[in-house]
């Protein structure tokens, strides 16, 4: 890794669009990267529909603006990082969780060399229904939209896609070429994200209590419902099912506990995953699934679906269950099989840690974003010298 000589510390500008998923992924990298002495952070998070914000903004009022949240919340960035260098911040080079706060800041970014996560591109998030502009169908919006996200991916020094499933695209759609591309996965803190002695896989398993737990903000697109109905089974009643989500649809049972608002890495949240023995998301749509390797994290066994990038988390017969999408028979025999058999969770769970501490780090992510950063203020610096 090359470094520059010229200055003490590294001037970095995190530009965070706050989305559920990557609301975790900003507080998990600011926490890694906030103690990195050699590393001067700014952090500008961006919220998800910031209409209140921009109302006092005349632009966004104005049609395509005031029908799309992502045109909004890129005017909103390029307000604040205006702001920011009219008050005198210099950065050395800048990072975008995502591609919208990044729309309007073309002349920035000539100036400053940036790298660009990505969960997935718009593409693939139109395939599957995602952000959807509040004028649905509106042709001028969405081309609009599309030449301002060729035009961050083009001008990105390097793009970090978490997945294979999304580098894919943003090479056969848009394109970019490979040698400009990265995969970093997300990572969890592994320091809270554990389990204690007492919940242990073995300690769960003595005292005779089998929970299954679902996480997942929309209730219906991760599949909640599905898993409902099987919870409702008599069969099942003397396991307890807990879903937390912010939009649960269905009446509550004796064995069925729902946890509502429930912020990322919080100590209510980890204590209901360390409590549990199963993790069943039987998603219909997804890029990605933090809540997958949050639960490999603490030693479980998880059955999902292979949907987006999620067959690069889940590994059928090796850390969990892969089951077809929508399919209820297979949910059900799985999760038989996995209630049935504590050796075998116990198993899963294991092979799914380990592979969280390899793969899904965040002192690796963090050290990945940071090595990809200096890298691109290096060869801006050698560049402009």
């Amino acid at each position: 890794m090359r470094h520059l000589d010229t200055k003490k510390k590294y001037r970095f500008l995190f530009v965070m669009e706050m989305s559920e998923g990557l609301a975790t992924v900003y507080k998990n990298l600011r926490k890694a990267i906030g103690g990195m002495h050699d590393i001067d952070a700014t952090w500008l998070p961006v919220e998800l529909n910031p209409a209140e914000l921009v109302a006092g903004m005349p632009l966004a009022k104005i049609p395509p603006f005031s029908t799309s949240w992502s045109l909004q919340r890129g005017l909103l960035t390029r307000s604040y990082v205006h702001s920011m260098e009219k008050s005198g911040s210099l950065f050395d080079a800048a990072f975008f969780n995502t591609t919208a706060p990044a729309f309007f800041l073309k002349q920035f970014r000539r100036r400053v060399p940036c790298v660009d996560a990505l969960d997935s591109t718009p593409i693939v998030l139109a395939r599957y229904g995602y952000n959807r502009p509040r004028a649905t169908g509106n042709l001028f919006v969405n081309q609009f939209r599309h030449r301002l996200i060729q035009n961050v991916f083009n001008g990105a020094m390097y793009l970090l896609p978490w997945s294979r499933f999304a580098k894919e695209s943003l090479v056969t759609d848009y394109g970019i070429p490979e040698e400009k591309i990265s995969i970093v996965p997300p990572g969890i803190d592994l320091s809270i994200w554990s389990c204690d002695s007492k919940s242990s896989p073995e300690a769960r398993r003595s005292a005779g209590k089998t929970t299954v737990l679902f996480v997942g903000g929309n209730f219906a697109r991760k599949g909640g419902d599905l898993l409902l109905k099987i919870a409702k089974r008599e069969e099942f009643e003397k396991h307890e099912f807990h879903f937390v989500t912010k939009g649960f649809s269905g009446p509550d049972g004796r064995n069925i506990f729902v946890h509502d608002n429930l912020e990322p890495n919080s100590e209510t949240l980890i204590s209901l995953y360390r409590q549990a023995d199963i993790f069943v998301l039987p998603t219909r749509s997804d890029v990605f699934s933090l809540a997958c390797i949050e639960a490999m994290a603490m030693g479980l066994p998880v059955i999902t679906t292979n949907v987006g990038g999620i067959g690069e988390i889940v590994v059928d017969g090796e850390n969990g269950f892969i089951v077809p999408v929508d399919d209820e028979w297979a949910l059900l025999e799985r999760l038989r099989v996995l209630l049935g058999n504590a050796e075998l969770r116990t198993r899963l769970g294991k092979n799914g840690r380990q592979l969280v501490e390899s793969k899904f780090n965040l002192e690796i992510m963090a050290k990945s974003v940071i090595h990809f950063l200096i890298k691109a203020a290096t060869s801006k610096h050698e560049g402009s010298g």
